[in-house]
């Protein structure tokens, strides 16, 4: 089990959990998740042929993140999101998604559970996330009045 807190807008980068199904309860604010399951599901997107869940869970609510499927979360609000996350295992594990996979940036460093982004280093990720959740974080901290922290 774990519990946590995406302050606003906050996200978390693309992870997964190779041993376990996770529960992802928001007890307080709304996330926004997307989760990208495994090749052979159905067919989605028609440019790469993959399937993309997007929810927006609210207090009180929850959605599940399927074992081993790449998923990723961002607080929609001017506020502190909080959530709790039950897995299927003692022991699901944690990985982020290989650096070849997403082209991520040499030396990003992420926790155990996918790392919580505060939304004004948004510029610092740009083609690491997914456009809708940029795009979702540039659109909250605009209506919250957040200014962007500069790339150093």
């Amino acid at each position: 089990m774990a519990a946590g807190v995406f302050g606003p807008c906050g996200f978390s980068l693309p992870h997964m959990h190779p041993r376990a199904t996770e529960l992802f309860a928001i007890t307080a604010g709304k996330v926004h998740t997307e989760m990208v399951v495994e090749n052979g599901v159905r067919v989605g997107n028609a440019t790469t042929g993959r399937r993309l869940i997007e929810t927006d869970v609210g207090a009180n609510q929850m959605t599940v993140f399927y074992q081993g499927a790449v998923h990723s979360q961002f607080n929609m609000g001017c506020e502190n999101a909080t959530f709790v996350a039950g897995f299927g295992s003692e022991d699901p594990g944690a990985a982020v998604v290989d650096q070849e996979v997403l082209a991520l940036a040499e030396g990003t460093f992420l926790a155990p559970f996918g790392t919580v982004v505060e939304g004004h280093d948004v510029d610092a990720f740009q083609g690491k996330i997914s456009p809708s959740i940029t795009k979702g974080v540039e659109k909250c901290l605009k209506a919250c009045g957040i200014n962007k922290r500069a790339i150093v």
